[in-house]
């Protein structure tokens, strides 16, 4: 639960800076998700063994990591 709390941390930091100093809204939202994709793919490249455990029997290759 605590990374689901802080994806969506980092989705509305952003927004409240903007709400906060008067920026573009758009471009915190582009930083939020920029942010959010980062954090996910740093756990995908930290954590690899377990994202291959979700995958499937049928996926070849399951002994490499």
């Amino acid at each position: 639960m605590t990374q689901i709390g802080f994806i969506m941390g980092l989705l509305a930091a952003p927004s409240l800076v903007v709400y906060v100093m008067g920026g573009n809204a758009n471009w915190a939202g582009h930083l939020g998700l920029a942010l959010v994709f980062g954090f996910t793919a740093l756990g995908h490249l930290i954590r690899t063994g377990a994202m291959a455990q979700m995958l499937p029997p049928s996926i070849p290759g399951d002994g490499m990591i």
